[in-house]
């Protein structure tokens, strides 16, 4: 099936981009509900903490997800500094695809979201 092209590459871009969010935003997306305080703390590593909670406020804000190579630097920082987490030894290359599918699953059963594909797919 031949692929239709609707957004020229720079609006493409911009699509890939999370949502840019002001410190009130940030305040709001980025925020731990309280009855999933526990399973977040359980997370293994500082480094699943940041990153669950990053993809949590961007899915929130904007009901998609996002390349870990997109996330927003004021956003990482904002995170890690509302965790108490020191960024000096954080690389986001070892925030492991397995990891991240589990996250964004869990996010997705929290907020009443299904993924698109199977029989989804086939309905479009």
């Amino acid at each position: 099936m031949a692929r239709l092209d609707v957004l020229d590459s720079a609006a493409r871009l911009e699509f890939e981009r999370p949502p840019h969010l002001h410190l009130q935003q940030q305040i709001y997306f980025f925020e731990v509900p309280d009855w999933m305080q526990n399973q977040f703390e359980g997370f293994e590593t500082p480094l699943n903490q940041v990153g669950f909670l990053i993809q949590w406020g961007y899915f929130k804000a904007s009901g998609r997800f996002f390349k870990i190579a997109n996330f927003a630097k004021p956003d990482i920082l904002f995170v890690a500094d509302q965790l108490s987490i020191d960024l000096s030894a954080f690389d986001f290359n070892n925030y492991r695809r397995n990891t991240l599918g589990r996250h964004r699953q869990l996010i997705r059963q929290a907020l009443g979201f299904s993924p698109f594909g199977g029989a989804y797919k086939v309905m479009v």
